[in-house]
């Protein structure tokens, strides 16, 4: 059986390319243009992708976080660009674990849940906060639910909640948030973002103060990463490598072509802004019929 391909890096990228334009080792040739295609080049491209379009489909990604009680103002994620839509997850079952691995977590001993397989569980507070998984087995004696994929493994510091529910919430943009009514019993019914969608900070009405419970609201975001602010070791930038990998080949390939006074760039740009165009479109159009 032959192992799956590696997935592209920044590294790779820039290598093939510059291997392509005729230097035989990149990373050591002294006139190569390596560090200057890896940290130059390839944020020249970033940014010719954005100008094309900032929300693009393959720039969605989520973020899943528990409420604070009596807090309503939240930062917005840091490579964040615009938001996309906000859901209150709610949940009747939530304790602290007795026991947990990385794949496993045991509720508390008196945990009378009993259709826990088929729902997500989520980690509110403690080790492995703001982590949720889909559980497909759950034994009731020994209260071990396992869960898919792995996550960081709870203890008896992590309080949990076995999923309900999911409501979304509409969004209200204004200039200046009002105080938001702090209720012990009703989840968030709207939120509002300061000035405007694409800076500043979340703000949710009404303010949850469910201390008396003991239980939790959560959010799960779906927000538009902004691609100059991505992490380079992150999962989200080895999917747009490997997704977009044509894009970033030719367009550091034409520039290192031009670079060198090579003619062939002329043929190489020509067919970067028609793979850009295509890629550009395509991601709009997947992002306006929701595949």
């Amino acid at each position: 059986m032959c192992a799956a391909p590696t997935s592209p890096t920044l590294i790779s990228l820039v290598t093939e390319a510059l291997r392509k334009a005729g230097w035989a080792n990149p990373a050591t040739d002294g006139n190569s243009p390596y560090t200057r295609a890896r940290d130059v080049w390839m944020e020249e491209i970033k940014k010719e992708i954005i100008v094309g379009g900032k929300q693009l489909k393959s720039l969605e990604t989520e973020r899943v976080f528990a409420l604070t009680d009596g807090l309503n103002k939240y930062a917005q994620p840091s490579d964040y660009l615009a938001n996309k839509s906000i859901e209150i997850i709610d949940g009747t079952h939530q304790d602290t674990a007795t026991n947990g691995a990385s794949g496993t977590i045991t509720f508390a001993v008196d945990e009378d849940a009993t259709s826990v397989a088929g729902r997500e569980i989520m980690i509110t507070s403690g080790t492995g906060a703001n982590q949720i998984r889909f559980c497909y087995s759950y034994n009731s004696s020994s209260k071990q639910a396992t869960i898919s994929p792995v996550w960081t493994a709870p203890n008896t510091t992590s309080k949990y909640m076995i999923v309900d529910t999911y409501h979304p919430i509409d969004p209200i943009v204004i200039d200046q948030p009002t105080t938001s009514i702090l209720n012990t019993t009703s989840r968030p019914t709207y939120y509002y973002l300061k000035n405007n969608n694409t800076n500043g900070d979340i703000f949710f009405h009404i303010t949850p103060n469910r201390n008396a419970t003991g239980k939790v609201y959560a959010v799960k975001q779906k927000y538009y990463a902004n691609l100059m602010e991505l992490d380079l070791a992150g999962a989200l930038v080895t999917t747009l490598y490997e997704r977009w990998q044509n894009v970033w080949l030719s367009g550091l390939l034409y520039r290192a072509l031009h670079d060198i006074d090579d003619e062939r760039y002329k043929a190489e740009q020509k067919k970067y802004y028609e793979l850009l165009g295509i890629l550009i479109k395509d991601e709009v159009l997947a992002n306006t019929i929701g595949f």
